[in-house]
């Protein structure tokens, strides 16, 4: 993932976040994920490991590319095929 990605990850993290209704905490006790790197990942700070993009994706239904693309995720679950 290159820098964009690693940002355009991160806003479309927090537009799901928002629009779902999940906080950094009830989002990691979900996927496992320490809610200080969720935060991280949604400032561009460091960069998501794969495993993690790919949990986080799964958890809200979305493709991973959606989640890579600039304004792209929406409410709408997507299919993943």
């Amino acid at each position: 993932m290159g820098t964009k990605d690693i940002l355009n990850f991160g806003k479309n993290l927090r537009k799901l976040m928002d629009q779902r209704g999940y906080s950094y905490y009830s989002l990691s006790k979900a996927t496992g994920i320490p809610h200080s790197n969720l935060h991280d990942y949604v400032l561009g700070k460091h960069r998501i490991p794969l495993e993690n993009a790919f949990k986080i994706a799964e958890y809200f239904d979305v493709s991973i590319d959606k989640m890579l693309e600039e304004d792209r995720v929406s409410t709408e679950r997507v299919d993943k095929r």
